[in-house]
């Protein structure tokens, strides 16, 4: 029997950190920035400087992600004290060099709570914080995947903060419509065994089908995320091609036909649908992946307002009685007076 469940007030088990303790303990793990001042001899000999040491940073704005239970919490930004622009004056990235200058130099960086936190080394204090660095383009070449959107923030932070009930440490995990790739990149630091993160279009060259003339396909979003993967360090995570197109039914392209993902736990997506003929597409696509991968959940974050796609996908998924777990919650994520809904999706056919 299908089971599904519609949230207006839901709750979210586990304590939730104070604001005080925010961005003060010791992340202790290369390319992962603590939020307080460090000395010198504190800070690894083998740390790259392919991102902002802890004393050279500090926040710049807040953003609060409420639960529907009234939970609030925060994630920071955070900026250089000296005031220039995130990645000035460090050493250039192997295979990268002038790559920000050349496709756009946006470097940001989030500071993600963790609850429950995170055992990392024996002798070491739990991990509380977790930083991801992202480098926005421009959009001649990353189109809309180019630019951090607030629900990858809401996302990501929700990820952070139910990391245990998600089962996230050595869990495979495959992110669709990565963008920048802030969602995923927070899960490989988070444990999971491997990451893989994905997006369409290719570098430099547009791909030819009958549909290309109505979408806008980015030219640099797969090597900007590899930039992104060699940033923050996280050698267990791949960055590959998958376009949802591929994955239309009775007409399964050759490229979706040899793009084997399968064996993953846990696929997730945020903001990934603008218009609604790409709502079929997509839901083509969690449908072929949830037959490739037994037992597999779909965990997504869509903005509820203002996207034609999203109210078109979400009418498939309850009609079509596919998935015999449905659980949808809203959330809203307020930056400054600005208020962000989301919808949060969960999706499975596991016994």
């Amino acid at each position: 029997a299908m089971r599904v469940t519609l949230h207006s007030r839901g709750t979210r088990s586990g304590h939730v950190s104070s604001v005080g303790n925010f961005g003060r303990q010791l992340i202790g793990r290369r390319s992962e920035i603590a939020l307080h001042s460090l000395s010198e001899s504190n800070i690894p000999s083998d740390l790259d400087l392919l991102v902002e040491t802890a004393p050279m940073l500090t926040k710049d704005s807040f953003y609060c992600l409420k639960f529907p239970n009234g939970d609030e919490i925060w994630t920071m930004e955070c900026k250089r004290r000296d005031n220039k622009t995130l990645g000035s004056n460090l050493k250039s990235i192997v295979g990268f060099e002038g790559f920000e200058e050349d496709i756009g130099n946006g470097r940001r960086a989030f500071a993600f709570q963790v609850d429950p936190p995170l055992e990392v080394d024996s002798g070491s204090k739990p991990q509380r914080n977790c930083i991801v660095y992202v480098n926005e383009i421009m959009f001649s070449a990353g189109k809309l995947g180019g630019s951090v959107w607030q629900g990858a923030i809401a996302f990501a932070q929700y990820i952070a903060v139910n990391h245990k009930a998600l089962n996230i440490n050595n869990s495979r995990v495959l992110e669709l419509g990565s963008g920048l790739g802030l969602s995923g990149l927070l899960t490989s630091k988070l444990g999971a065994k491997e990451v893989v993160l994905t997006e369409f279009g290719e570098d430099g060259i547009s791909i030819e089908n009958d549909v290309d003339d109505k979408r806008l396909l980015p030219t640099a979003l797969i090597s900007n995320l590899r930039y992104a993967v060699a940033m923050n360090n996280c050698e267990n995570v791949n960055v590959c091609h998958l376009d949802w197109y591929d994955y239309l039914p009775n007409s399964l392209s050759s490229r979706g036909e040899n793009k084997k993902f399968n064996n993953f736990d846990l696929i997730i997506g945020s903001d990934l649908l603008n218009w609604t003929d790409d709502a079929f597409p997509l839901y083509s696509t969690l449908k072929y992946l949830d037959k490739t991968n037994p037992n597999v959940k779909f965990l997504l974050c869509l903005p509820k307002n203002n996207r034609e796609g999203v109210p078109k996908l979400v009418e498939m998924i309850q009609e079509d009685k596919y998935f015999s777990q449905i659980d949808i919650e809203e959330h809203c994520l307020i930056h400054f007076d600005e208020e962000y809904i989301t919808l949060f999706i969960t999706l499975s056919n596991a016994v």
